[in-house]
């Protein structure tokens, strides 16, 4: 996933939540991605499905850092 950040231009509360909303809606894909499997997953399914949560929740935790940052502008400091 690219992110792309263009430097004297900041993002609203509304577009920071909104894509919070969405980075956690992918995170629950990832979590729902072994639901219609007919078998196990594999140890390389499940590595693959971890390292995707596990960037997923990463950026999740960027975005309530800007979003404390926009709301406190001293934490950015």
């Amino acid at each position: 996933m690219l992110h792309v950040r263009i430097p004297g231009i900041r993002k609203s509360e509304g577009h920071i939540k909104a894509e919070m909303a969405a980075v956690e809606r992918q995170c629950e894909s990832i979590i729902a991605r072994f639901d219609a499997l007919e078998r196990a997953p594999t140890a390389a399914e499940r590595e693959a499905r971890r390292v995707d949560f596990l960037a997923t929740r990463k950026r999740l935790g960027e975005l309530g850092t800007e979003l404390l940052a926009l709301r406190c502008p001293c934490v950015g400091s």
